[in-house]
């Protein structure tokens, strides 16, 4: 881990001061660690600190498959092996409850749901029996997204059979009654998800090998001292707020709808 450099750097300059010391990441080459050795140790000698062990890295695994009936094979061999509890995501809520009937065919009876057809007092019981480990499977959809279709599903009909009447048909229903209604709650999803996404750090630092690919909040960890030997905090500080104008710009532009959709929320009016 980046920590031990310091520390350890510390008490190995206590022993010999003429030390220099080099930090290599995980994500360099063979061929080039080989490089660094050949440039910087003397006499064919170096002292190499691996600190691989003291963590568990994440490991992704992509299984393809031809066909439906192949995905659902796989997926049943994927979770017999896998550890228990575990959560299954899925595309939509009519897929949770197909997958659920399938892997209840083959004894996994402790399997529950998490969608955006789920009730909220449901939500709650089922966080909590989750938290506590009581039930073995979770089939969910994603945090985000759930509450859209959740939003159209709730609209009334009265709206769709009126505009019937008046003459439209669906493409212009949707677009010119539905789709108005909902912006609030799309622009609030817009900017959840556009905020989540911006401020990724983990997956873009897995998955990237060079600095002209990774995302600011991984390139603002290059100015933190865990990387270096001096927090630079004027330059870090100053690409902080460079990084939260494009947040603030999505904001600004989703603001009116943001808030009628908070307003919608905390607002009951009656007949």
């Amino acid at each position: 881990d980046y920590q031990c450099i310091g520390p350890w750097r510390k008490e190995l300059l206590r022993v010999n001061p003429d030390i220099r010391t080099f930090l290599l990441s995980a994500t360099f080459k063979d061929d080039t660690v080989t490089t660094l050795k050949r440039m910087f140790s003397v006499n064919g000698k170096w002292i190499e600190l691996r600190c691989d062990a003291l963590r568990k890295e994440p490991h992704f695994v992509m299984v393809m498959a031809d066909g439906y009936k192949d995905k659902r094979r796989k997926a049943l061999n994927i979770v017999n092996v896998m550890p228990k509890p575990m959560i299954l995501y899925v595309n939509a809520p009519y897929e949770a409850e197909k997958w659920k009937e399938y892997f209840q065919r083959f004894g996994y009876l402790n399997i529950r749901t998490f969608t955006g057809d789920t009730k909220s007092d449901e939500r709650l019981e089922l966080i909590e029996k989750w938290s506590d480990n009581q039930y073995e499977i979770m089939i969910a959809t994603s945090a985000f997204g759930v509450g859209v279709d959740k939003y159209f599903l709730g609209l009334p009909k009265d709206l769709e059979e009126s505009a019937r009447i008046d003459g439209c048909n669906l493409f212009t229903t949707f677009f010119k009654i539905v789709l108005p209604l909902a912006l609030p709650v799309i622009a609030t999803l817009a900017i959840f998800t556009f905020v989540t996404s911006w401020n990724s750090f983990m997956w873009p630092l897995i998955v990237t090998n060079s600095e002209s690919m990774r995302t600011l909040p991984v390139g603002l960890a290059i100015f933190k001292g865990s990387f270096r030997e001096i927090t630079l905090w004027g330059d870090l500080l100053a690409c902080s707020v460079i990084c939260t104008i494009p947040v603030v710009g999505v904001f600004l532009l989703g603001k009116k709808y943001f808030i009628n959709d908070i307003m919608q929320g905390a607002v009951k009016g009656g007949d």
